[in-house]
C-alpha cells in the first residue's frame, strides 16, 4: 500500500465523492472490534500518545443509488407509522419479556398510535399479555398519512378489544416476535441508558428499536423477520390474562 504523502501534496489531497461527498462502503464488524479493543488495550498499557495502525479490509465502495438507498434508511419516518418511548415502562417490559419467554418463544408486539405498547403470547392451552400504556409518543413520523393523528383509546373496553379495535382501524400495527431477541434488545438498555428507547411496528412484517442518547446521538438496532416465517397478525386477538 502506498501512502497518500508519498504521490499527493497533503495540504492539497483531498478524498472525497461526487454523490453529495458521501462514500459508503461494507466492513466486518466483528474484525473492526478486535481492532478497536487492540487499540485501546495498547493505549491503555503505552499511553495516551501511542499512534497505533492497522489495515481493515473493505469492500468496494457503493454505487450512487446504493448511497441513496443508505440515506434513505436513515428516515426512520420511512418505517413505522408510529413509535412509543419504551423508558418509563422499561423495568416492567423487560419483567414482562422474561416472564413471557418461560410460556412461548414467539409472541405478538403491537404498537398503537395512542401510545400503547402491547405483547401477547399464544398457544393451545393460554393466552398471557400486557399492555404498556400511555407510553410518551416521539413527534410524528413524515411518512405518516394525511389525518394521522394520535388514536384516543377507550379505557372503558378491555384491553384486548383496545386492541383489535386499534388494529381493525389502522391505528397499530402487530408482528410477531422471538422473545429471546426482544429481551436481548432490552436489556443492551441497562448498560447504555439512553434517553429514550423508540420502538415502532410496521407491516413486512418489521420491528424497529432506536436507542436515543442525551446529545441527540442514535444507535439503531433493527430486527427484520421473513414474511414466511413471522408475518402479521390478522386473526382476533384474544383476550389478555393480564401478567
Amino acid at each position: 500500500m502506498i501512502c497518500p504523502e508519498t504521490l499527493f501534496d497533503v495540504d492539497t489531497y483531498r478524498c472525497q465523492s461526487k454523490h453529495f461527498n458521501l462514500i459508503a462502503f461494507q466492513v466486518e464488524v466483528g474484525l473492526l472490534l478486535r481492532v478497536l479493543k487492540g487499540a485501546a488495550a495498547t493505549n491503555s498499557d503505552k499511553g495516551a500518545s501511542t499512534t497505533v495502525v492497522q489495515d481493515v479490509p473493505i469492500s468496494k465502495p457503493y454505487t450512487a443509488s446504493e448511497v441513496q438507498s443508505l440515506v434513505a434508511a436513515k428516515d426512520v419516518g420511512a418505517f413505522c407509522p408510529a413509535y412509543v418511548d419504551l423508558v418509563p415502562a422499561l423495568g416492567a417490559a423487560q419483567a414482562i419479556v422474561d416472564r413471557l419467554k418461560s410460556v412461548d418463544d414467539t409472541a405478538m408486539l403491537a404498537i398503537s398510535r395512542g401510545g400503547d405498547a402491547h405483547v401477547l403470547v399464544q398457544t393451545a392451552s393460554v393466552a398471557l399479555g400486557a399492555q404498556l400504556r400511555d407510553l410518551p409518543l416521539p413527534c410524528p413520523c413524515p411518512s405518516a398519512p394525511p389525518g394521522c393523528l394520535p388514536l384516543l383509546c377507550v379505557r372503558s373496553k378491555s384491553v384486548g378489544d383496545q386492541l383489535q379495535g386499534a388494529l381493525d382501524a389502522g391505528k397499530a400495527v402487530s408482528v410477531h416476535i422471538q422473545l429471546k431477541q426482544l429481551s436481548r434488545v432490552l436489556h443492551t438498555t441497562l448498560l447504555t441508558e439512553p434517553a429514550q428507547v423508540l420502538c415502532g411496528t410496521a407491516k413486512g412484517p418489521r420491528i424497529l428499536i432506536l436507542l436515543v442518547a442525551q446529545m441527540g446521538q442514535c444507535a439503531r438496532l433493527t430486527t427484520y423477520f421473513p414474511p414466511d416465517i413471522y408475518c402479521s397478525c390478522t386473526a382476533r386477538s384474544s383476550p389478555h390474562t393480564n401478567l
